[in-house]
C-alpha cells in the first residue's frame, strides 16, 4: 500500500499532472508530465499549450493536481518559477519550473475527482443482445437529476428504482451534449422519497471524458 504523500518533493518523475491558473486566457487546465525533481524545485513538460502558457504569469500562484495510482487524487497550490518554450518532435512544448509545496491536500481516495452538480438528465433501462446490441426496454426516457459527476461516472437521483448491474442509456448536457451514453448501475439505494443511483460509464469516448475533466477543473 502506498504511503500518503506529504510534500511535492516526493512526486516521481513520469507522474502526470494538471495545471490550472485563473489567469489562463482560455480558462482551461493543461496536462503534462513531471521530468525533473530535486530539493529546490520540480518541472513538467507540456505539449501544444501555447494558447495558455505563452501568456501565463510567472511568479503567480498556480493550482496543481494529480492522481497517484493506487492511492488518491492530490491537490496543492504553488508558484511558477520559470516557463521555457521549446520546439520538439511532437510540436511546441513548454518546460514549466514550479516551487515545491509542503502542503498537499489528499482530495479523494478515488481514481477520478468528483464534482457536486445539479444537472437534469434522463435514462433508459436497456438490454444487451448479440443480434441488436443495446436495446431500450422503454420508449419514453425516465427523468433524473445528476448530483455529482466524474470522468468515470455520475450519481443521480430519481423517483424510479433501478437494480444494480443494470445497463442504462444516459442523456444529459455538460456544455456539449451526451446522448445514448452506455452506463452501468453500480448501486442504488433509497434516500427519503428518491432513489440514489451510482453509475459507471462504459467505454466513454475520450473527447467526452476530456470534456468532463475540463469542466470539473474550471469549477
Amino acid at each position: 500500500i502506498n504511503e500518503q504523500l506529504k510534500s511535492s518533493k516526493e512526486i516521481k518523475i513520469g507522474q502526470k499532472i494538471i495545471l490550472f491558473q485563473k489567469t489562463f486566457k482560455t480558462k482551461k487546465p493543461i496536462e503534462g508530465v513531471i521530468i525533473h525533481v530535486d530539493d529546490m524545485f520540480f518541472a513538467g513538460i507540456f505539449y501544444n499549450a501555447s494558447d495558455v502558457l505563452d501568456s501565463a504569469d510567472v511568479q503567480n500562484r498556480i493550482d496543481v493536481t494529480f492522481n497517484r495510482e493506487g492511492d488518491a487524487n492530490y491537490f496543492f497550490t504553488t508558484r511558477v518559477l520559470k516557463i521555457t518554450r521549446r520546439g520538439a518532435n511532437k510540436g511546441t512544448c513548454h518546460i514549466v519550473a514550479l516551487a515545491h509545496s509542503e502542503t498537499l491536500y489528499r482530495t479523494q481516495k478515488r481514481r477520478f475527482i468528483r464534482l457536486k452538480v445539479n444537472i437534469p438528465g434522463e435514462f433508459l433501462p436497456c438490454s444487451v443482445t448479440k443480434e441488436s446490441g443495446l436495446v431500450h426496454e422503454i420508449e419514453v426516457p425516465l427523468k433524473c437529476n445528476i448530483i455529482d459527476i466524474s470522468e468515470g461516472g455520475i450519481c443521480f437521483e430519481s423517483e424510479v428504482e433501478t437494480a444494480a448491474n443494470k445497463i442504462i442509456s444516459m442523456n444529459f448536457n455538460l456544455i456539449i451534449e451526451y446522448r445514448g451514453i452506455m452506463s452501468e448501475v453500480v448501486a442504488c439505494h433509497r434516500r427519503k422519497d428518491k432513489f440514489i443511483h451510482h453509475i459507471r460509464f462504459v467505454d466513454l469516448e475520450l473527447e467526452l471524458r476530456d470534456n468532463i475533466r475540463k469542466y470539473i477543473m474550471t469549477r
